[in-house]
């Protein structure tokens, strides 16, 4: 329940800055830069040590690693056939 009403105190607050007009325009741009590029890898490195490798882990380990395998196999097999081929020669 915290969280939601940090959540929502947030939201207001920001609703409160932007009206009041005490940020610039493009303040998300350098706000949502570090978020991703400096607080987001400090949460990784703090909580990397509590984290235990378990088998059903494992799937969801995999998962971006067989996407990245297979869709471009698919997305190459789709421009191998002939209405592909044909579509593509014409323009």
């Amino acid at each position: 329940m915290n969280n939601i009403a940090l959540l929502f105190l947030c939201l207001l607050l920001g609703i409160a800055l932007r009206v009041m007009r005490r940020f610039p325009d493009n303040a998300h741009l350098s706000l949502n830069s570090f978020i991703i590029h400096i607080s987001l890898p400090a949460l990784i490195i703090l909580q990397i040590h509590h984290v235990s490798l378990r088998p059903e882990h494992l799937f969801s380990i995999a998962m971006p690693l067989v996407s990245l395998m297979v869709g471009p196999g698919i997305s190459l097999s789709f421009l191998t056939l002939p209405l592909w081929s044909y579509v593509l020669h014409q323009l």
